[in-house]
């Protein structure tokens, strides 16, 4: 059987920000808080029973959508049935989440993961997904328009499940203007490039999610 776990406080990652021409990447959710103009709306996905949730699937003014559907993996959280891609819309022009990947079995496993906001190839961020602490990590952006945004949630090139503890939404400004200014501080090698991208999302290999019991 498929074990339940608890998951833990959510422990504030080290500061760091990344900046480009279109908006700003937090990996420090403190920080991301700060630069927020509205109070954030979270959908909490800890509160999902077993079993599989159809595509799409709204909670808390926040709209996930994947090919194949949605699957409760037993921690809880919000899980791709199939080696998909998840879109997430709201209404507002800033992003937070704690993001992760799960095993056909539903535990979670540090792996790459791509992020694109409104489906762009360069407005892009990639990071590697933990198992310490509460197994997820956590991604914020803030874009430089007040136009609202959706952003697109895939694995690598050799992917297993999209896991989502759960996701926020508001409306922020970067600190110095656009692409955050002195705020932020470039790290090398997080961007992807269009052609990781590409192949993360088209080199996906599509494949059911079963609940496996021992």
């Amino acid at each position: 059987m498929i074990k339940k776990f608890t998951v833990s406080a959510l422990a504030v990652l080290a500061l760091s920000v990344t900046a480009n021409a279109q908006g700003t990447w937090y990996t420090n959710q403190s920080t991301w808080l700060a630069n927020l103009t509205s109070s954030a709306t979270t959908a909490d996905y800890n509160s999902l029973t077993d079993g599989f949730f159809t595509s799409p699937y709204t909670e808390n003014g926040v709209t996930a959508t994947a090919s194949g559907g949605f699957y409760d993996v037993g921690i809880p959280a919000l899980s791709t049935n199939i080696t998909e891609a998840i879109t997430f819309t709201f209404s507002g022009n800033a992003f937070g989440g704690f993001f992760g990947m799960t095993n056909v079995y539903g535990t979670l496993i540090s792996d790459g993961m791509n992020f694109s906001v409104d489906g762009s190839l360069t407005n892009v961020y990639s990071l590697t997904s933990t198992t310490a602490g509460s197994g997820y990590t956590f991604l914020g952006y803030i874009s430089d328009s007040a136009s609202d945004i959706s952003v697109k949630v895939s694995g690598d090139a050799s992917p297993e499940y999209v896991t989502v503890d759960s996701f926020s939404f508001a409306n922020g400004t970067n600190p110095a203007g656009p692409g955050g200014g002195s705020g932020a501080v470039p790290e090398p090698g997080t961007v992807v490039s269009m052609g990781l991208l590409g192949a993360g999302v088209l080199g996906l290999v599509v494949r059911s999610r079963r609940r496996i019991s021992n």
